[in-house]
Order: C-alpha cells, then structure tokens, then sequence
C-alpha cells in the first residue's frame, strides 16, 4: 500500500510504548516503510509490478509514554474535531453508569482531561492553544535556513 498511495509523511505509534500491540504496530510500520523502498523486494498490486517508494519522513506521535517532542504542530482547529473522532470509540472510554466495567488505563474519568492538558501544554509550548507533538525516526535536513521559522 506504501508503494500503491506513495506518501511522504507516514504516521505511527513510537517503538516505545505501553501496550505490546502498539509497540509491534510501530515495528510493522516502520518495517514497511523500510521494505517498501527496496528495488530487491518486488511487489505488485492488481496484477502490476510497482515501483519502490520510501516515504520521505515517518513521525511517531506521543500516546501513553512521555516524550519529548521533536516537533509540534499547532491543532487549534482541529482539536475539537479530533476529540470528537477519539469519542466515536465510546465502549473504551469513559461515559456515565459504566460502573460495572474493569478499570482499564483509558477508561478512568481522568483519561480524556489528560489527552487535552497535554495539548494544551505542547500548544503553550509553541504560543497557540492546542498543540500536537511528534517524535522524528531519523534527523531531518532542511533546505534553507528560512524554513526553520515559519508562521504559525
């Protein structure tokens, strides 16, 4: 599919992370980004040969454990949107009367309040409300010095 859609930024869970499926999700994406680029591993899609393709930049986002961010993308406008679309998964989450439900670590009250101090603290980081950070697989190079520093 990496070689089929060709993109550039591919987004995953970090390599270190609380849940084993999470962490083997992270290993399985960064692997098939990897293959992906390699001429030696043909594949084909709909009974096409295709060509390789290694996306530019893979970034792991910030779930359970805390990391510092490498970047931080303001999420103002999003943020509630985002929030909404957690909450369409509503049997993981807390929601009144589920008091007959184990406890788990995203299912406490207190689960959703963190996910949006934590934006509000990378957003304050950056001068904006919500922010979203994001962990870089590999060092990245810029080319002009200027791009460093764009509006936000």
């Amino acid at each position: 599919m990496i070689r089929h859609f060709r993109p550039s930024v591919v987004f995953a869970n970090p390599p270190d992370e609380r849940h084993p499926d999470h962490i083997k999700a992270s290993r399985l994406v960064t692997d098939a980004c990897y293959y992906a680029g390699l001429r030696q591993r043909p594949t084909t899609f709909e009974g096409t040969l295709q060509e390789p393709h290694r996306p530019r930049h893979l970034l792991y986002y910030i779930q359970f454990r805390h990391l510092e961010p490498h970047v931080v993308v303001n999420v103002s406008e999003t943020f509630e949107a985002s929030r909404h679309a957690i909450l369409a998964f509503a049997s993981q989450f807390y929601r009144e009367g589920m008091s007959d439900a184990p406890q788990t670590m995203i299912n406490r009250p207190e689960f959703l309040t963190s996910l949006e101090a934590r934006a509000r603290y990378f957003g304050e980081q950056i001068g904006v409300l919500y922010g979203e950070g994001f962990r870089l697989s590999a060092m990245q190079g810029v080319a002009h010095f200027s791009s460093l520093f764009p509006e936000l």
